[in-house]
C-alpha cells in the first residue's frame, strides 16, 4: 500500500509539474495576485450591474441605481464568470499539464451602460510564458477550453430549468402578458424595439422539450440563469470558428496543420463577410425585418482580419495524435454545430 501510495505521489508531482525545472520557484513567473484579484472584482460589479439590467430594474442612464438591489443581479454574474472561468481554467491546466508556464486567468470588465446588447464583461484571458513545442500540446491546450466553458453552460442552463419560477414570475416583469392565453411570441408583440436571441440547436432542444412553459427567445434574457447559458454557448461558438489564432483555428492547426488551417481560416472569413453584406443589401432594400443585424459580422470579420489574423505560429513538432486527442477535436467541432447560430440576435 505504501508503494503504491509513493507511486501515485510521483505521477501527480510529474502531472503538475511539481519535479520540474519549469515549476521551480525561481523561474516560475510571478502572479500578479492583487492584479487578478481586483479585474475579478470589478468584472463580478460589471456583470452584477447587467443582472439589473436584464431584469428592468436599471436603465443606464435613465433610472438610478438602488444598490439594495444589487444582490438580484448576483445570478446571473455568478453563472456567467463560472462559465468563463471554467473555459480560462481549461486552458490553464492543459498547459499546466504539459508543465508550461501560465498565467491564472485575467478577467476583462466591460461597462454596464450598453444600449442593446449588454454583457458585463469581455470575457477573461490566460498568458503563456513558455512556446507551445508540438501540436499535441495545441490541441490540448485549445481544446479544453471551450469543452468546459460547453459543460458549465450545459451545467447552468440545467441548474436555469431546475429552478424556474413559474409563469407568474414574467408577469411581474410584463404585466399584461397576464391577460393573455400564453406569453407571446415575437411576431405578435407590440411595434417597437425588441430584442429576440437567436435559437441555436441546444436551446432549440432546451425550449421544446425542458422548459415546464413555453418562453419565447424575446423573454430568455428576464431568466438569469438561461441568459448567461445563451451568451456561454454563444461565446463558446465564436471562440471554436477555425480561424487563426482563436481555440478553433489552434484545433484546425493541430489536427491538419498549415496548408488546411490557411484554408479554413479565409473561408471563415469569407462567411463573416457574406453574411455582413447580406444584412447591408436588406438595409438598402429598406427590409427592415431584423436580419440587418448580421451586419455585425462585417465587424467580426474586420476584427478577425485585423487583429485575429488568420495565420498560426508554427510549432517545432508535428507528431501523430491518438485516438483520444482526435475524438476530442470532433467533440468540439459537434460543439461548435449545435452552438453557432448566423443571426445570434435580432431587434425588431
Amino acid at each position: 500500500m505504501t508503494k503504491l501510495f509513493a507511486r501515485w505521489i510521483t505521477k501527480f508531482r510529474v502531472w503538475s509539474g511539481a519535479g520540474s525545472k519549469y515549476f521551480d520557484r525561481s523561474q516560475a513567473p510571478k502572479q500578479n495576485y492583487w492584479l487578478h484579484g481586483v479585474l475579478l472584482l470589478v468584472t463580478f460589479a460589471t456583470t452584477a450591474l447587467t443582472g439589473l439590467f436584464w431584469l428592468n430594474l436599471w436603465v443606464p442612464f435613465r433610472s438610478d441605481l438602488d444598490f439594495s438591489l444589487i444582490f438580484m443581479g448576483f445570478p446571473y454574474a455568478v453563472a456567467l464568470m463560472t462559465i468563463i472561468g471554467c473555459h480560462e481554467f481549461g486552458h490553464y491546466f492543459a498547459a499546466l499539464y504539459h508543465r508550461i508556464k501560465v498565467s491564472l486567468p485575467y478577467f476583462i470588465p466591460y461597462p454596464p451602460w450598453s444600449p442593446s446588447l449588454n454583457v458585463g464583461t469581455f470575457g477573461a484571458v490566460i498568458r503563456l510564458h513558455q512556446a507551445i513545442k508540438n501540436n499535441r500540446q495545441l490541441l490540448d491546450i485549445g481544446a479544453y477550453g471551450p469543452f468546459t466553458g460547453f459543460i458549465a453552460s450545459l451545467l447552468i442552463l440545467l441548474m436555469g430549468v431546475m429552478t424556474l419560477p413559474t409563469v407568474d414570475y414574467i408577469y411581474t416583469i410584463h404585466p399584461n402578458y397576464r391577460f393573455l392565453s400564453e406569453i407571446p411570441s415575437p411576431l405578435v408583440s407590440p411595434n417597437g424595439d425588441l430584442l429576440i436571441l437567436g435559437e441555436n440547436l441546444i436551446f432549440r432542444i432546451l425550449t421544446d422539450y425542458f422548459l415546464p412553459y413555453s418562453i419565447p427567445m424575446s423573454e430568455i434574457y428576464h431568466y438569469p440563469l438561461l441568459l448567461a447559458g445563451w451568451f456561454g454557448l454563444f461565446f463558446t461558438a465564436m471562440n471554436l470558428m477555425p480561424f487563426g489564432q482563436l481555440d478553433g483555428g489552434h484545433i484546425v492547426y493541430a489536427v491538419f496543420g498549415e496548408k488546411i488551417h490557411r484554408m479554413t481560416s479565409y473561408l471563415t472569413l469569407a462567411a463573416c463577410f457574406l453574411l455582413g453584406f447580406y444584412g447591408l443589401i436588406k438595409i438598402f432594400m429598406g427590409q427592415f425585418d431584423g436580419s440587418q443585424i448580421v451586419v455585425l459580422w462585417l465587424i467580426w470579420g474586420a476584427v478577425l482580419l485585423l487583429i485575429v489574423k488568420p495565420w498560426h505560429p508554427p510549432v517545432d513538432q508535428f507528431m501523430p495524435l491518438n485516438k483520444r486527442r482526435l475524438l476530442m477535436a470532433l467533440v468540439n467541432l459537434i460543439i461548435l454545430l449545435f452552438c453557432f447560430n448566423p443571426i445570434p440576435f435580432v431587434l425588431v
